[in-house]
């Protein structure tokens, strides 16, 4: 402490420039605060645009009964061609018969025919 400076004045010098640097860090805090509210504001609107994201995709999803439904509609559905498969043969032979048989009749009337009409 220099002889020129009382005591007063010292202590006021002090207090004014621990006065300045404390508004100076409380300023600083403030705006370390206002960029952590904004930091976590985005982080929040990013982790719901997320969110949202994941429940569209979740729904897309297909649900186990859905599934099971599926699975046994494609069952009857094999079922049903294997049937109609078999069937389609059996028509098939049918009409073969049935031509075959026709083509017996001409025959036998022909036959027929020929015998009588000599």
């Amino acid at each position: 402490m220099s002889p020129d400076v009382d005591l007063k004045e010292y202590f006021d010098r002090i207090l004014d420039e621990r006065t300045k640097r404390f508004e100076i860090a409380l300023h600083d805090a403030q705006k370390a605060v206002e960029i952590a509210d904004t930091n976590s504001e985005k982080w929040r609107s990013n982790a719901n645009e997320w969110r949202a994201a994941m429940d569209d995709r979740e729904r897309e999803f297909a649900r186990k009964p859905d599934l099971e439904t599926a699975a046994r509609d494609i069952r009857e559905l094999r079922d049903w061609r294997n049937t109609m498969e078999g069937k389609a043969d059996q028509k098939d032979v049918t009409r073969a018969q049935i031509l075959g048989v026709i083509s017996m009749a001409i025959g036998l009337i022909s036959l027929a025919l020929s015998i009588l009409g000599r």
